[in-house]
């Protein structure tokens, strides 16, 4: 086997464990709706962490870093099951209002167990594929 052939080996085994990650990436209205979750966590994320806390050099400043970051990964929908988890845990431990940090966790908990939706980057590159072969 060639450095080309296992180089294609695990490109499909690391597609293949990230397809599995996502259970569907459905479209319309449930799409619609993983979109507007998406939207809410991570503006709330991006607004709380990096505008009006600031960021400084701390250890809550690096959580700030990771949630600012995540919400910029989950708004656009990539590697969304393991960031919106990011996302979630770095909200509970921000210093904002108790009720807030159980709405962010609860919306990325949510999120990294439904997928990101068809309207995703996720969606784009992990996606299932239709192949339809000539029968002639």
């Amino acid at each position: 086997m060639g450095f080309g052939a296992l180089t294609r080996v695990v490109i499909l085994t690391g597609l293949f464990i990230m397809q599995r990650l996502f259970s569907a990436f459905p479209n319309s209205l449930p799409g619609a709706g993983l979109l507007l979750l998406r939207f809410c966590q991570s503006t709330l994320l991006i607004h709380h962490a990096g505008i009006l806390s600031g960021l400084s050099l701390s250890t809550e400043g690096l959580v700030k870093l990771f949630a600012t970051g995540a919400g910029g990964l989950i708004l656009l929908g990539l590697f969304t099951p393991f960031v919106s988890t990011i996302g979630a845990a770095s909200a509970l431990w921000m210093a904002i209002p108790l009720e807030e940090r159980i709405l962010l966790a609860a919306i990325g908990i949510g999120l990294a167990l439904l997928g990101p939706g068809a309207w995703s980057i996720d969606a784009l590159l992990y996606g299932r594929r239709r192949i339809d072969l000539d029968t002639n």
